[in-house]
């Protein structure tokens, strides 16, 4: 029931508001004036008081009517949100869990600040509008599992805008309300005080507001669309049933996405966690509790509240805090109003994302097998069912993973044997079953359309998943021409065009929103009919009340005792690590001296002979990391900027005495077992990154569940300009490429340590991903070629020997440093550059280029030849055939480049893209070269990357091909040289093309997609071990899919796709011509 709050966070968050011109629009409400802002097309009345303020004794009371006394209002900028409850991960650890706390804790918190004080709505209308003009209004009811949620994480100038391209205008309102216990309190005495579902009765006010006054803004009154998501719907369907379905002439039609009369007990039903706030707050003996609530000071009051379950955590869509029945606005069990036809008799739109259950059901991966599940059933989420209703729900909902959600994706996709099965039936019973039981007994007595959203199916775990469907409508998608048209003319048809046909009780058809060309279809709403029915009549008799205590008893029946604190000897250190029985980590590990004072800007130094007791239960931090920030204004540039700076500065924190190792292996492997080892090297652009992003532990359960073995280690290694500094006196002073030394310091580390775990030093194969992929290529190509030793393979993930330069091609940037830190005048500059303090020159590298900015993957700071390490540019060395003569993958992902060109979207025309590739990629190259690039990445979108998706994914008429050029450039042609240059002498090569997750917009099959098939557990993974194992991918199972060798003669690829046959065979021969140009074009001009 989560709204796209965490969803589309990205996509809305940060929608600009352009400047407000001298002359603001205004609007008069009861003689005070309103001054908005204008946005484009658009003007925008942003935060409007539409109730008192629910504060001091006004808590926990029904909202009252907003008097307006003051002259002026200032309503260009959105008011607070409603308190939020923190959502919190318990069953999950690590990043996942950790990201989750801190964008709801640190990014809702900062962007979207609450107050009790919060009851506002916001009006965007065309430019221009007159109180005559009487459009149609959409009100926009947020989700947010009735947990949190904010009107400014949504941009209502999208919908007015696409509906001016539609020549179908109208007004768009949203409204902010009572979320969490400060909107669905629910107890006895919240009954018996008639103050329940308050949430709501804000929305109910609001939209009298609308009536009231939508007509100053030259909106229709008669013409209101309540349209919403998630808790947003339910709201609207709730809207529908309440005062027994007498909706007060409030709106006239209602558009609900993801939501419907849910099964909802009594208010009573509550009390467990009314009580649990009363006895937190020091209410418990008071003689009126709900009295003594109203006077507890807010912070304290939502501590409270955030120490109740909240949606991800272990009862999931068992929510704490909802609308329940409450006798007065929701008179009965809602879907028994709907059963009695206690309906609002307006035309409405209602449907479902195919896969709802799957974002919630990660809450409950510690369920993995049938009884788990029938307890979960009987305990947590419909108390009271019998054996026999366990039983016939078990058997609806089978635990065949092929049948579960994600729906039609075969075998993928299962994080745990119960995974699915627990997603198909949380998502039918909480989301598709109310739909379906609200369209049976309205269908024959109103017009009404119903859909199913089935786009983004690839991606991993979640598929089709809750509240993707919002992108369709807040990113000028086809739903929300539906939505406009009708908000127009009750009919969500357009004269020409695929005809989406009402739902009937003789004819239950559905839209179907879907990937690919064809993106719309018509199917029938007949899946798991028997299942649905089943679910109904159990929570017709059963409606979702939760105990609390039983929940709490199941979750701790399932947790395991935790096992003994294992131990590694080292020298003479102790390194204490942890196990969960199947992997034992060893995390944090130094195997350098601290890079700090005189050894910055030095060669590693070998960590000193370990003594004493070291702890090594967690990641040390990383090293210095880049911010990034886009040139770009608006929602892609903040949203990037916000993510990683405030995030990956809080949960990934950074100090320049960060060179350390982690090392996972098999509980119970010794000196003996002599494993082998793969070691992965993150990438990051060589500007951020971190070991503790990527959990090994995944990759080592995975090797022993396949019946081989092996050890990870990973290293952090410097980066940005405190690894990669490149200058002439970087050069004289023989310290380039420090990041690349640090790794292979480490590599050296794993020589001496490694048995220790229960590895094999003899067979280490090194690997990584982007600028890790890079490392692993530019390691087998240091020292000409020489591997010390240190490995006898590489895996390398869109990544291969670069096309560089020397390394005083940096001297721009090492100057920029220099002059930022005064130290312009000292006679050794690398000297006094090692005596700044760090944040100073950390502050000073920020503001170089980083890898979003304009100049996009011409990077600032990475490795370059510095005639010790790196003898010569990496093409020359491979041309030349200097690389180490070990077996070795390489690959790509389809549409490497189309990330990176998002920083370029400022350039649409042909000579603009030539200037640039001239003046900032590739200065140095010829018009004639010019020229023939341009023929070879023609302006022809269909041509461009995402490749294979037609005319789609075109955010400006070049970015499709600069996404071709630049991926090709820096990442294909690079792979496909390695492999023609060392192919005669080296058999034992292996590539691979990644399509996956193709359906992604405007990115498609995007770098870094491979990432999700080997830490995300997909068949990559198993490609991997085996590889690392026996020098050779393949397994020998007999439905085992063989990877064919690489050779000039075959030049095979082994392609993982979307779809139920998910790995094929293709030939390297795409875009040669193009790709041995820029080849060649790049070996006289480097980047």
């Amino acid at each position: 029931m989560i709204s796209g709050s965490l969803l589309v966070l990205a996509l809305h968050a940060f929608s600009a508001i352009a400047a407000p011109s001298a002359s603001n629009p205004t609007i008069t409400l009861d003689g005070a004036s309103v001054v908005g802002t204008y946005s484009g097309n658009t003007e925008k009345f942003l935060g409007i008081p539409y109730a008192q303020p629910p504060v001091g004794d006004l808590r926990f009371r029904l909202p009252q009517p907003f008097t307006y006394t003051s002259s002026v209002y200032d309503a260009k900028k959105y008011g607070p949100s409603c308190p939020q409850q923190v959502i919190k991960l318990p069953l999950v650890q690590g990043v996942i869990a950790d990201v989750a706390e801190q964008v709801v804790e640190t990014l809702f918190g900062a962007i979207f600040p609450d107050s009790e004080d919060c009851l506002t709505v916001n009006v965007v209308r065309p430019k221009g509008v007159k109180a005559t003009d009487k459009l149609p209004v959409v009100a926009w009811i947020f989700g947010g599992g009735f947990e949190l949620g904010a009107t400014s994480m949504y941009d209502g100038g999208i919908i007015v805008q696409q509906s001016l391209n539609l020549k179908q205008p109208v007004i768009y309102v949203s409204m902010n309300y009572r979320v969490t216990g400060f909107g669905f309190l629910a107890s006895k005495e919240v009954k018996e005080a008639g103050v329940g579902n308050l949430g709501l009765q804000d929305q109910r006010l609001a939209l009298r507001w609308i009536q009231k006054y939508i007509g100053q803004f030259g909106g229709d009154p008669t013409k209101v669309t309540i349209w919403g998501e998630s808790a947003g719907a339910i709201s609207a369907a709730l809207h529908m049933v309440a005062n027994n379905g007498n909706h007060e002439g409030l709106f006239r039609g209602a558009f609900m996405q993801s939501g419907a009369p849910i099964p909802v007990g009594d208010i009573t039903n509550g009390q467990v966690y009314y009580d649990s706030i009363v006895a937190s707050t020091g209410c418990s003996g008071a003689a009126d509790t709900l009295a003594c609530l109203r006077t507890v000071p807010y912070a304290k009051l939502r501590d409270a509240i955030n120490d109740t379950p909240g949606i991800f955590e272990y009862q999931s869509l068992r929510l704490a805090w909802l609308p329940r029945t409450d006798g007065v606005f929701i008179t009965d069990d809602p879907q028994r109003l709907v059963q009695q036809g206690k309906v609002a008799n307006v035309p409405f739109v209602n449907g479902n994302c195919d896969d709802e259950g799957t974002l919630f059901s990660i809450a409950n991966a510690n369920i993995t097998t049938t009884a788990q599940f029938k307890t979960y059933l009987k305990t947590v989420f419909l108390p009271g069912l019998s054996d026999a209703q366990v039983n016939r729900i078990a058997e609806l909902y089978p635990q065949d993973i092929t049948k579960g959600s994600p729906f039609d994706t075969g075998l993928f996709n299962a994080l745990t044997p119960q995974s699915k099965r627990l997603a198909a039936f949380q998502g039918d019973g909480v989301f598709q079953a109310p739909r379906r039981w609200f369209l049976q007994h309205t269908s024959g007595k109103q017009n009404v359309w119903s859909y199913v959203s089935k786009r983004f199916k690839a991606l991993p775990v979640l598929g089709s998943l809750h509240a993707h469907d919002i992108f369709n409508v807040y990113a000028f998608g086809d739903m929300g021409a539906h939505l406009i048209r009708f908000a127009n003319n009750l009919n969500p048809n357009a004269p020409n065009g695929l005809q989406w046909p009402r739902y009937t009780p003789s004819s239950k058809k559905l839209l179907i929103y879907q990937d690919g060309l064809i993106s719309q279809t018509i199917g029938n709403d007949d899946f798991r009919e028997e299942a649905m029915r089943y679910l109904t009549e159990v929570t017709l008799e059963h409606p979702m009340h939760f105990r609390l205590l039983a929940g709490l008893a199941l979750h701790g029946l399932l947790a395991t005792a935790a096992p003994a604190v294992p131990t590694i000897q080292l020298d003479s250190g102790t390194f204490k690590g942890t196990t969960d029985g199947k992997t034992t980590k060893y995390l944090g590990i130094p195997f350098a001296k601290p890079p700090v004072g005189n050894l910055r800007f030095q060669l590693p130094v070998p960590n000193s002979p370990y003594s004493g007791s070291f702890d090594a239960t967690k990641y040390g931090p990383s090293c210095g990391q880049m911010a990034v920030n886009l040139p770009i204004e608006g929602l892609v540039a903040d949203a990037a900027n916000y993510v990683i700076n405030s995030i990956f500065g809080q949960i990934f924190p950074d100090d320049e005495d960060c060179l350390t190792v982690n090392v996972v292996a098999p509980a119970g492997a010794t000196a003996s077992s002599k494993l082998p080892v793969v070691v992965w090297i993150f990438g990051g652009g060589f500007l951020l990154g971190s070991t503790s992003m990527y959990d090994g532990g995944s990759i080592v359960s995975r090797s022993i569940s396949l019946g081989s073995p092996v050890v990870y280690v990973s290293m952090n290694y410097r980066l940005n300009a405190f690894g990669f500094l490149a200058s002439k006196e970087v050069k004289a002073a023989g310290v380039g490429n420090l990041g690349l030394q640090d790794q292979r310091q480490a590599l050296r580390w794993i020589q001496k340590y490694i048995s220790n775990f229960g590895g094999d030093p003899t067979k280490v194969t090194i690997w990584g991903e982007s600028a890790g992929a890079i490392s692993v290529a530019l390691q087998m190509q240091a020292n000409g070629g020489n591997p010390e030793g240190l490995f006898r393979a590489g895996f390398m993930q869109s990544g291969g020997p670069i096309p560089v330069g020397d390394i005083t091609n940096g001297q721009v940037y090492y100057d920029f440093l220099v002059a930022q830190t005064g130290c312009s005048s000292a006679a050794d500059t690398l000297a006094c550059l090692r005596t700044i303090p760090y944040q100073t020159l950390k502050n000073a590298i920020n503001k170089t280029p980083g890898i979003f900015a304009y100049q996009s993957l011409h990077l600032s700071w990475l490795p370059r030849t510095d005639g010790v390490f790196l003898t010569e540019p990496p093409l020359i060395a491979t041309q030349k055939n200097k690389i180490a003569n070990i077996p070795y993958i390489t690959g790509n992902c389809d549409d490497e480049g189309t990330l990176f060109s998002l920083s370029t979207l400022n350039i649409t025309t042909e000579a603009q893209l030539k200037n640039y590739i001239k003046t900032v990629f590739l200065p140095g190259v010829t018009d004639a070269q010019l020229d023939k690039l341009a023929t070879l990445y023609p302006g022809d979108i269909a041509q461009g990357s995402p490749f294979n998706t037609g005319i789609l994914n075109a955010l400006t008429p070049q970015f499709k091909r600069i996404a071709a050029f630049q991926g090709d450039g820096v990442f294909q042609a690079p792979r496909r040289w390695m492999l023609q240059n060392t192919l005669p002498t080296n058999p034992n090569v292996w590539a691979f093309i990644n399509k996956r997750l193709k359906a992604l917009p405007v990115l498609g099959s995007a770098h870094g997609t491979d990432i999700l098939n080997v830490y995300g557990g997909g068949d990559m993974t198993d490609y991997l071990i085996r590889f690392a194992v026996n020098l050779n991918p393949n397994g020998k199972g007999l439905f085992d899919f063989q990877w064919p060798r690489y050779t000039l003669q075959n030049r095979q690829l082994l392609t993982f796709q979307d779809g139920l046959i998910p790995l094929d065979i293709s030939k390297d021969t795409y875009r040669a011509d193009a790709m041995a140009f820029l080849t060649n074009v790049t070996l006289i001009n480097p980047v």
